[in-house]
């Protein structure tokens, strides 16, 4: 049997943010673009992927950050088919909270791991951390994440606000892939938000200047 598939030659998202340690934010923006597109036709086709991280999403160049591919649908399935409670699947920092609780769902489980995706892109590390699998469990069904640290002020709101939008714990409040395509971040240009963070940064600069004449 030969099996003939698309060669990738970048390897996986996960790999590269650790060479990198963290998207700049133009980049950020153009990949989270890209996975959205792709995770709207997967939708509009009534499949939930449910496996959705880093790992999961390949690269097409060594020389390109952005092109990406999703694969490994080994847990995927027709929204038709799922039958509640459905058991507890997915990688532990990227699984939903309605997961957990074995709620109904249908494609709100990607929108949620998506947005982990898009945090732990800009920030170098996953919103939700804990050696124990309890704890991190417990943090994902209180959405207890936070913007805080220095790699955040110098993030532009829209990027925060459409993360916010992602992480939501009730899955009703959640945006849609085709919602999110729309949202202002992703249809901000290079030009505006290398504005935007420049103007973050020095009001950081200067913020510091402050603290440090007291």
């Amino acid at each position: 049997m030969w099996i003939v598939i698309e060669f990738a030659e970048g390897g996986n998202v996960f790999d590269r943010i650790r060479k990198k340690l963290y998207y700049t934010e133009i980049e950020a923006k153009n990949i989270a673009k890209s996975l959205l597109e792709a995770v709207t036709h997967i939708h509009s086709k009534g499949i939930v992927h449910r496996d959705l991280k880093p790992e999961n999403m390949i690269l097409l160049s060594n020389g390109n950050d952005v092109q990406v591919k999703i694969c490994d649908f080994g847990l995927a399935s027709f929204v038709s088919d799922l039958r509640h409670p459905e058991p507890i699947c997915g990688t532990p920092q990227f699984v939903s909270p309605e997961i957990l609780r074995f709620e109904p769902y249908s494609t709100e489980p990607d929108i949620w791991s998506l947005g982990v995706v898009f945090y732990e892109l800009l920030a170098g590390y996953p919103p939700f951390r804990d050696h124990s699998q309890t704890r991190l469990f417990r943090h994902i069904e209180k959405g207890a994440y936070t913007f805080e640290g220095q790699i955040w002020s110098a993030i532009s709101d829209e990027a925060r606000v459409m993360i916010f939008n992602m992480l939501q714990v009730d899955r009703e409040r959640r945006c849609t892939a085709e919602q999110l395509l729309q949202h202002k971040w992703i249809e901000m240009t290079e030009e505006e938000l290398a504005l935007r963070n420049l103007v973050i940064s020095q009001a950081g600069i200067t913020s510091d200047s402050s603290r440090r004449e007291q």
